[in-house]
């Protein structure tokens, strides 16, 4: 829903947020009570997810886990087109193919950016195999996100004119609790957090390269111009 943030409208994801953080809530409150209903034990393949289902539940859970990745990688995808898209608008990406498959507003299709991701898709699962080794560059990802995201509305607060010292104080507390985890993520840089390290140093090296060559290219262009005109 967030990366379909024009087809769902904010109304929609209020709404649907408060059930999604209940639901989230219990979900971790009954898994952090089954681990400790379980201390000193091995939990070998025991993944608390789904032990803390009934077992006559158990197969309707699997489908309903399989069917929300589904639908989460479909909404990476959405958000993927998404950013390229407003990215070649504002010239921090190479200008690609876009295909607008329907009338209907918002719905394209972007071949060259599937294929990327299919690509990567596939790097990923060769090199790190198995769900567990990928922890690392997950968590290491998802702090990195939150502490930009955090950056970020801490500027557009001080574009909106908020006063500086809820800015100052927002920003503070946030930074601390997200500083905490990324640090405590560093710690697995060498055990897969490298990966997305690499990845988006490497998105930033084609962004920053494409929008600086730009530059250049205007700035000739401008200077082409007015050298035509002084003839």
């Amino acid at each position: 829903m967030y990366s379909d943030l024009g087809h769902c409208g904010r109304g929609n994801i209020r709404v649907a947020w408060v059930f999604v953080k209940i639901s989230l809530l219990l979900n971790y409150f009954g898994q952090g009570a089954w681990l400790l209903s379980h201390q000193g034990e091995v939990l070998g393949d025991r993944n608390p997810f789904f032990m803390v289902m009934p077992q006559w539940f158990l197969i309707a859970g699997i489908v309903i886990a399989t069917a929300a990745t589904i639908i989460a990688s479909q909404a990476m995808i959405t958000g993927s087109y998404t950013l390229v898209t407003e990215a070649m608008r504002l010239n921090f990406w190479p200008k690609i193919r876009i295909e607008y498959p329907t009338l209907a507003r918002g719905q394209m299709y972007v071949p060259s950016l599937n294929w990327i991701l299919m690509i990567g898709c596939v790097l990923v699962v060769l090199l790190f195999r198995e769900s567990s080794n990928m922890e690392a560059a997950y968590g290491l990802s998802i702090t990195a996100t939150m502490l930009m995201t955090t950056i970020l509305l801490s500027y557009y607060l001080a574009l909106k004119r908020v006063p500086r010292i809820w800015i100052v104080l927002f920003f503070i507390v946030y930074a601390i609790i997200e500083g905490g985890f990324l640090i405590a993520n560093l710690s697995k840089f060498m055990h897969g957090g490298w990966f997305t390290v690499i990845i988006g140093f490497g998105l930033m090296t084609v962004m920053f390269s494409f929008f600086t060559a730009r530059k250049i290219k205007n700035r000739f262009t401008s200077l082409w111009i007015l050298i035509r005109s002084c003839r």
